[in-house]
């Protein structure tokens, strides 16, 4: 009640052209603050039932089956993969992200990482990977939306099998979301992790800036 009021009156006061802008940084803003409410480890939200990482630098991937979608000629294209056949050779980049549609996921997280694409595969990156546990349908009409075409590309981990092995699970039942992925990001070469950046680490919501991957220089780490 009170924030309606308050923010009816801040847009009436507004030119037209900037109500739209003021609307979007006052909702988004609030909506983060509710958010780092998730990374608090008092919270009543689980991130893992045991607030800890599985996965570790120098370790290997689990090998899981998922389904990536990836711009291949003029549309977009869903592929059943192991971990394994997918990032056996190469390096790469995979970040995870609450879900498919989520106002701050789709705003700030996704579009960051399409601007980046460029400058990042000059780096040596392979390719880039938005994970999230959605089912594969639902993360290509958001790859659609999103209009990242051979920016980046998109793992649906439907059952969140790969995303319980990496220990990066999180439970967001009082959201009605169930149990999702959390926000990371981790490079990977030839199979095995080189860095890995995590939301319960760094205990803020800006886990998924770009500016935390500091992509390390070509290693010897060898395959599986």
């Amino acid at each position: 009640g009170n924030s309606f009021f308050y923010l009816k009156k801040i847009t009436e006061s507004l030119p037209k052209g900037k109500i739209y802008n003021f609307i979007l940084q006052y909702t988004t803003s609030t909506y983060h603050f509710k958010m780092q409410k998730l990374f608090k480890p008092s919270s009543s939200i689980s991130l893992t039932s045991s607030i800890k990482r599985f996965i570790s630098i120098g370790d290997k991937i689990p090998n899981n089956n998922l389904k990536v979608i990836e711009y291949i000629g003029d549309k977009y294209v869903s592929t059943p993969v192991s971990t394994e056949s997918l990032l056996s050779r190469g390096r790469y980049i995979i970040f995870g992200y609450f879900g498919a549609f989520n106002p701050t996921c789709e705003s700030f997280q996704i579009p960051e990482y399409i601007s980046k694409a460029e400058e990042l595969k000059a780096d040596g990156i392979t390719k880039i990977m938005a994970m999230s546990v959605n089912d594969p349908f639902t993360v290509q009409a958001f790859a659609e939306k999103m209009g990242a075409k051979d920016s980046i590309d998109f793992i649906a981990d439907g059952t969140g099998a790969f995303t319980q092995a990496l220990g990066v699970e999180a439970d967001l039942s009082d959201y009605q979301f169930g149990t999702r992925c959390r926000r990371f990001s981790m490079v990977v070469e030839n199979g095995r992790v080189i860095q890995f950046n995590d939301s319960i680490s760094v205990a803020k919501h800006n886990i998924h800036n770009v500016s935390l991957m500091s992509i390390p220089q070509k290693s010897s780490v060898s395959s599986f």
